[in-house]
């Protein structure tokens, strides 16, 4: 049959086609509150082994969020919950949390008299009075303001009545919160908090409505087997994932076979003469070879294969006989090459001028 062919040009005998190298993110990718998975499909080769992610996800918006208490401008916050490195968000700006009545009740108020809370720099807060005999009794609302340096004074803080008799000897007890907040670092999170839309930063810190985006799909398992880029399906949101192949695997011959329903992708198992081998398609039944002979056309029936190969213009030949240096060919969508001429073969793309086709392979 000629030199025949050797061992490791056949899928069987090593891990052909490529791996998965890493997974690109892209769509619009925000809004998430439970994490997606990333389902890489199936390797197009017989033998091959689909390749597996680990998706991980950081926080890309704030909706909402509590004012805490405590709190000062330009502090950072470190969320809490989840598996991973958390992500921390700057508070920019604080507001007044909480307004009650201090230790001097001051005299002359009228019930509706407002007064400006003073310390800070800012737009000062205020406060809308109850009084009973001109006493302050406590506050039937207030204004938060909007603080870049809090209040020296928190407990007893000083008041200026905005218009009317009171003394301005009134003193309120304040608590500082969040009022703008802006998104340091997203974290990365492979397992999301138990409670995704609201997440702590700690004791008297402010609770966070979040959402959360796709940083990456880590490759568990790289997988072997494929000639092309598989699909890769995500299982919600607006995240898409698109798989990058590695290259300079293990070239092994791609052939197609009818072994049972269909004509399908085919490992080669053993070659047993120049014209027909044992092969392995998903169709076959697990740890029984079947035999097939090459053909010159696509295989109708049971036993029928083919090997595809590509002259210089992309053109396309059957393979009918296949040794480790010589390829026959008949024509299918090529004509460089009459029919039944051998011509040495090679893994590589066939080069201008030159008598050489390439096989097939992955």
């Amino acid at each position: 049959m000629g030199r025949p062919l050797k061992k490791t040009y056949f899928g069987s005998e090593t891990v052909n086609g490529e791996s998965i190298a890493s997974i690109t993110i892209g769509g619009v990718n925000n809004a998430y509150i439970a994490k997606p998975t990333f389902l890489v499909a199936a390797p197009t080769l017989p033998l091959g082994v689909t390749a597996t992610t680990l998706v991980h996800m950081g926080v890309v918006g704030i909706t909402n969020f509590t004012s805490g208490t405590a709190i000062t401008p330009l502090q950072v916050l470190t969320l809490t919950g989840g598996t991973g490195t958390q992500g921390t968000i700057r508070v920019d700006t604080t507001s007044l949390a909480t307004v009650t009545l201090g230790a001097a009740h001051g005299t002359g108020y009228t019930t509706g008299d407002v007064v400006t809370i003073q310390g800070g720099t800012g737009t000062l807060g205020t406060a809308t009075v109850i009084a009973a005999l001109g006493v302050v009794t406590g506050f039937s609302t207030y204004t938060p303001g909007s603080y870049t340096v809090n209040p020296v004074t928190l407990t007893g803080a000083a008041t200026v009545k905005v218009g009317g008799t009171g003394d301005d000897a009134l003193t309120v007890n304040i608590t500082m919160g969040a009022n703008t907040c802006t998104l340091l670092t997203a974290g990365d999170y492979t397992v999301l908090p138990v409670d995704v839309t609201i997440v702590g930063s700690g004791a008297g810190n402010p609770l966070f409505n979040l959402t959360y985006k796709v940083v990456s799909a880590a490759i568990v398992l790289a997988g072997s087997g494929y000639a092309s880029v598989p699909v890769v399906t995500v299982s919600a949101g607006n995240a898409t994932g698109v798989a990058v192949l590695t290259t300079g695997g293990a070239n092994a011959i791609v052939a197609y076979a009818f072994t049972g329903g269909s004509n399908k992708i085919a490992d080669i198992v053993k070659q047993e003469g120049s014209t027909y081998y044992k092969v392995l398609t998903s169709d076959s039944v697990v740890g029984v070879d079947d035999r097939a002979v090459l053909q010159s056309h696509t295989p109708a029936a049971v036993g029928e294969m083919t090997i595809t190969a590509f002259d210089q213009g992309g053109g396309t030949y059957f393979v009918t006989k296949l040794t480790m240096n010589l390829a026959t060919l008949v024509q299918n969508s090529g004509s460089l090459y009459a029919n039944n001429t051998s011509v040495q073969w090679s893994f590589a793309s066939a080069v201008d001028a030159t008598p050489i086709v390439q096989i097939q392979n992955a």
